[in-house]
């Protein structure tokens, strides 16, 4: 069976150290069937810059 999948715009969230992340508008590749995100290698590490390299401390929702 072939996979269908959808390019949308997805609400990425983690949560990390007792904090939760909401990240809004991120590009993914959605499997229409099971609705199993995937992620592009530049933007799975735009989102652990945006994660990791928080140094504010700031969370909450955050744009992609």
């Amino acid at each position: 069976m072939e996979e269908k999948l959808a390019e949308k715009k997805v609400t990425y969230t983690l949560l990390k150290d007792d904090t939760y992340y909401v990240i809004r508008n991120v590009p993914a590749r959605v499997n229409v069937a099971t609705g199993e995100l995937l992620f592009s290698p530049d933007t799975a590490g735009k989102l652990q810059k945006i994660i990791w390299g928080n140094s504010t401390n700031c969370p909450g929702q955050l744009n992609y």
